[in-house]
């Protein structure tokens, strides 16, 4: 497709669908059924609190957008050193945490109602060469979920506005999906943000990394297994924040979505886990981005006030 047509095609009918109003997304593909924290948010360009309209997409439309982020990570954003820049966290591992200095003396922890990225956007404007670790809520069983067959939760819609998928292949040449009980975490550098909330190219790319960790189904799981798949999630976030040296991080309530996860429980599991362990000296700041749901914002709220 020769793009400045289909770039034309593509604001016509974003043009069309302010007229006329937005149609909701239903995602019959059972990918959609993790935790929709999908980023219809406003341009990064503008500010993570206002700017562009909110714009949704049908499923087709999320197609034809995935594929022409395929073509742009092929031909344009490229993942570059990605034997070096991926590492996969073995499940059966236990992952080394230093347990002297938990804390950074500055350390706090900001609650916002953003989507994630505009949220690492915004860090970026605050420090000039932040070391941001996104937390990608990522499928099990299927390599970047259903990003490219039009589902639109929070993985997704990072596959349709980074490199992140080109990331994700060299991950599965290192551990192949499905990942049930092979990992607890895949650590990738350097993922290149270049579309907006809108999948609209942004006039500057900006680059973090991400970690992505895995939930399951709250009524598929006791509570033992909850507790250690929590476990598994926190303790990848503290010794990827202390290995790689991190100062941002960018939290969202993982499995507090579709997944059913009671958000009162992950926040006072996570703040249990930075009080007795912590994300080490390096960070500065947990932002814990609360983007679709009221009640994730408050229950984080409450938890950290």
């Amino acid at each position: 497709m020769d793009r400045e047509a289909g770039g034309r095609r593509k604001k016509q009918r974003l043009g069309d669908k302010k007229k006329r109003g937005t149609k909701r997304i239903t995602n019959e593909d059972e990918e959609s059924t993790r935790d929709c924290f999908s980023s219809h948010a406003s341009q990064p360009s503008s500010s993570s609190s206002g700017g562009n309209e909110k714009i949704e997409f049908t499923r087709r439309e999320l197609v034809e957008i995935a594929q022409d982020t395929a073509a742009l990570c092929a031909s344009t954003f490229l993942y570059e050193n990605a034997v070096e820049n991926v590492q996969v966290y073995p499940y059966q591992s236990r992952l080394r945490i230093e347990q002297n200095n938990k804390w950074h003396p500055d350390f706090e922890v900001r609650i916002t109602a953003n989507d994630s990225l505009d949220d690492c956007w915004s860090v970026l404007q605050e420090t000039h060469g932040a070391k941001i670790m996104c937390i990608n809520s990522a499928s099990m069983k299927r390599m970047g979920g259903g990003w490219q067959t039009g589902s639109s939760a929070q993985e997704e819609c990072y596959c349709r506005r980074t490199n992140l998928s080109l990331a994700l292949q060299e991950a599965n040449r290192q551990c192949p999906w499905p990942l049930f009980g092979k990992t607890k975490g895949i650590y990738t550098k350097n993922i290149t943000v270049f579309k907006d909330a809108n999948y609209e190219l942004l006039k500057a790319p900006f680059s973090v990394d991400m970690l992505s960790v895995f939930s399951r189904p709250r009524n598929h799981i006791d509570d033992d297994e909850r507790q250690e798949l929590y476990s598994n999630i926190f303790e990848c976030m503290a010794h990827a924040a202390r290995h790689h040296s991190v100062d941002t991080v960018v939290f969202v309530p993982v499995g507090c979505g579709v997944f059913g996860h009671d958000p009162s429980w992950v926040a006072f599991e996570l703040c249990q886990f930075l009080e007795h362990v912590g994300l080490g000296p390096s960070v500065t700041k947990l932002i814990v981005s609360c983007y679709t749901k009221e009640e994730n914002r408050n229950a984080f709220a409450s938890m950290f006030s």
